[in-house]
């Protein structure tokens, strides 16, 4: 693996957790390039004086990650599995990657950098340690709270020496399947070109660990009543329980049932944590979606 410096656009710390940035990447796609140097004059968005690799740290409700942005090369595929650099997790839909694609291509740029995680060489966190010694290019405390701190990187030994030392590792997607997929299609599409690189942040595992919050999951067609039931068929253990209470008894080997109204604490039969999942915060969108025609007692249960 490699992270190939780049020219930045950053947002201006005003406008990071602010609803109203989303409209730099709005509709008509292509008039997006020409937005955003317009939001460069107003000083709404600022560009990276030199390319750079860029180290982004950000602390919000006492955790904190800390990542290298960079661009890998996409043109650069591994002939087995031997060498591959880049791996996935979970599966993609082709129709959702074109869609990226034709997008990201008529604004012309990667609106944001796909999330990857490793085990980092120490070697590398030594020299990052000393990188965040350092006085930070950017520091604020952004809208939602989030204290973000970002160091650009541009001495040439020092990216040399991050980028031999990574150069024999392996990284997991974390964030953005479908839009790295994007970048290597985008690339077969127009190779030798900008394309051929796509950005990431690269986190160390090791020293800023991502946090594996809950899956959640709708069910429909369901209530959790009949969950509960069929857990306790299968020899679980059901806890009707509130809700704050229920969600503090989130676990690797347990599960939390609600409709909105109703709360349950389900243990499977033999579920192990080292295979186990536990569930969050619902996609509910379907659910406001068909609201107005379903009746109290026929709501999906949602996992949390």
């Amino acid at each position: 693996m490699r992270l190939e410096p780049f020219r930045a656009l950053l947002l201006a710390p005003s406008r990071v957790g602010d609803p109203a940035s989303a409209r730099a990447f709005a509709r008509p796609y292509r008039a997006v390039a020409a937005r955003l140097l317009a939001w460069e004059a107003s000083g709404r968005v600022t560009r990276s004086q030199a390319p750079a690799l860029f180290l982004h740290e950000y602390t919000a409700g006492g955790l904190t990650i800390r990542g290298l942005v960079g661009a890998p090369a996409i043109d650069q595929r591994a002939s087995g599995l031997d060498d591959r650099a880049v791996w996935p997790h979970e599966g993609i839909h082709p129709a959702r990657v074109d869609e990226l694609a034709s997008r990201m291509f008529e604004m012309g740029m990667n609106p944001a950098p796909i999330l990857l995680v490793h085990e980092g060489p120490a070697d590398v966190r030594a020299l990052l340690k000393i990188v965040t010694a350092r006085v930070p290019d950017v520091e604020y405390l952004d809208r939602t709270e989030q204290k973000q701190r970002i160091w650009a990187i541009t001495d040439p030994a020092e990216i040399d020496a991050i980028n031999t030392s990574l150069r024999d590792g392996a990284a997991l997607i974390a964030d953005g399947h479908h839009r790295y997929a994007a970048y290597l299609q985008l690339q077969e599409a127009h190779p030798g070109t900008a394309w051929d690189r796509g950005p990431a942040m690269l986190v160390d595992q090791t020293d800023t660990p991502l946090f594996l919050g809950a899956i959640h999951r709708t069910l429909t067609g369901v209530s959790v009543a009949d969950v509960c039931d069929a857990a306790l068929l299968a020899g679980g253990t059901v806890h009707p329980e509130a809700r704050r209470e229920a969600l503090a008894d989130l676990a690797p080997d347990t599960l939390v049932l609600t409709d909105s109204e109703r709360w349950a604490v389900v243990a499977p039969p033999r579920l192990r944590a080292s295979s186990s999942w536990s569930g969050c915060r619902a996609d509910s969108s379907r659910r406001w979606r068909n609201s107005r025609h379903r009746s109290p007692s026929t709501t999906p249960p949602r996992m949390r």
